[in-house]
């Protein structure tokens, strides 16, 4: 009797919705004013809980809807977001390691792109706004952004600080030129999200609030903290290393580089015997056969390099001999003397005939030599005129004992070596030449013999007045006695 009476009052329809024909099933409204995806699930949850508690365990019971369906799809989707961003970080920091090679620039990296995040979660939290779909989005869109302008800031920054190796100046030079265009682009982007402020949905003015936010945020990041932060970090791409590659296997830079030493100097003495021919000036007997002589023996010198390119593998310990450290000194300026005279260049040489010898490799010696005495030179030539009144242009070469080791330094006039550059003057590849005037590989191959030696080299410097480079070997009977003792 009562089933007719609702049937008569609501129609079969209306009443079918609610109950079925065998009266085994039926469906409970609730209707409310609930917006949140959160508070959503929360009354399911206790619906669930009070239903469990009183209900028979005979009895099933189902919390489902529209606003249920939607409640938790949000969920989902919001906890994939953020696993995304967490992924996206990682991804971005191996992103960076591979571009610039190390694991302190991929994480300051990081930093300006997780700033903005930092911040809209920040501001989420103290203003009691809830995690949904739409306010995850905003540090997707954060990361985007924030990625592509640091990618660039670092590139023009990475190429500013090669051209002279200062940071003031390629910090300034790159926020200069790229911070324009990062400062445009946030703006109209800010601008744009700032009109969904006057929406009267609250959620849409949450967004826009939260994405004007952010995108200031990210602007900070990346004009303010990255350049602070770069301050303490050098920079390699992968890119630079990719161009130092040889195109082709064969012969190596360094190898290249040592090569060339020998035929420079070749090439120096018969631009001398060209130019005097030329002027049809007289050339002593004497001076002539000596630079003859010093061709000859620099012919014989790279065919000794030749030669151990096809035994480089073999310990070069075993060819070590006894050298008097004068005797390549003499032998590298009865080659180059002539050209530094034709610079306008003096040089003066203090040598002492009573050292004891070195266990080293005459040539080798010879190649340090006249890759300081070049250094010193081109460092002359680079100094500019302070004045009218003429410049000393001068290197000194000094050879001294002290403490069982043989000693000799190269000091110039030149232009010195500016502070900011001074600690990486021994790094392969590092030059502040201009492109095609040096590959930065003299200092390191230095560097290196001399440390093959058991030797050491000191540099003291002071811009506009000089440079002193101080090369330390143990004599022959020092050194063996080390190497037995070793």
């Amino acid at each position: 009797m009562l089933m007719n009476s609702y049937v008569s009052m609501l129609g079969r329809d209306m009443f079918d919705r609610f109950l079925n024909s065998e009266i085994s099933r039926i469906n409970i409204v609730l209707r409310t004013h609930i917006a949140s995806s959160r508070d959503f699930l929360l009354i399911k949850e206790k619906i669930q809980n009070h239903l469990g508690e009183n209900l028979p365990e005979d009895i099933d019971f189902e919390v489902t809807g529209f606003g249920i369906v939607i409640s938790q799809s949000s969920h989902l989707l919001t906890k994939g977001q953020v696993k995304s961003i967490s992924l996206t970080l990682v991804l971005i920091f191996a992103v960076m390691l591979l571009l610039f090679l190390s694991g302190k620039a991929a994480f300051i990296a990081l930093i300006p792109n997780c700033f903005p995040i930092v911040i809209n979660f920040g501001l989420m939290g103290w203003l009691g706004i809830e995690l949904s779909i739409a306010t995850s989005l905003i540090a997707c869109i954060a990361i985007g952004l924030a990625v592509d302008d640091t990618i660039h800031y670092l590139v023009r920054y990475n190429s500013e600080f090669k051209k002279d190796m200062d940071k003031d100046r390629a910090l300034h030079d790159t926020i200069k030129s790229v911070g324009k265009p990062i400062i445009f682009t946030t703006l109209t982007i800010g601008i744009g999200f700032s009109i969904l402020l006057f929406s009267h949905f609250k959620p849409t003015a949450i967004f826009g609030l939260l994405m004007v936010i952010t995108m200031l945020s990210a602007l900070v990041g990346d004009l303010l903290l990255l350049p602070s932060l770069m301050l303490h970090v050098e920079l390699v791409t992968a890119w630079d290393l990719v161009k130092l590659m040889p195109a082709q296997p064969g012969v190596s830079a360094a190898m290249a580089h040592e090569l060339h030493q020998p035929l420079n100097a070749i090439k120096m003495g018969s631009e001398f015997l060209k130019m005097m021919i030329q002027q049809e000036a007289q050339i002593p007997q004497e001076h002539l056969s000596q630079v003859a002589n010093e061709i000859s023996d620099q012919v014989d010198r790279t065919a000794e390099i030749i030669n151990r390119l096809r035994v480089f593998d073999q310990q070069q310990d075993i060819d070590k001999e006894e050298v008097d450290i004068n005797q390549p000194i003499r032998s590298v300026l009865r080659v180059i003397g002539d050209q530094l005279r034709l610079e306008n260049i003096e040089y003066n040489l203090h040598l002492d005939e009573n050292l004891s010898p070195i266990l080293a490799h005459s040539n080798r010696m010879a190649q340090i030599v006249f890759n300081l005495v070049s250094n010193a030179r081109d460092a002359i030539n680079e100094k500019k005129d302070d004045g009218p009144e003429r410049r000393t242009r001068l290197i000194d070469i000094h050879s001294f004992g002290e403490n069982n080791r043989v000693v000799f330094t190269v000091s110039d006039t030149g232009a010195g070596i500016p502070r900011h550059v001074r600690s990486r003057i021994f790094e392969p590849f590092f030059t502040t030449k201009e492109a095609g005037r040096g590959k930065g590989l003299g200092l390191c191959i230095t560097y290196q013999v001399v440390r093959d030696y058991r030797g050491r080299i000191e540099v003291q410097t002071e811009e506009g007045a000089g440079t002193m480079f101080k090369v330390s070997i143990p004599c022959a009977r020092k050194a063996m006695e080390e190497k037995v003792n070793a």
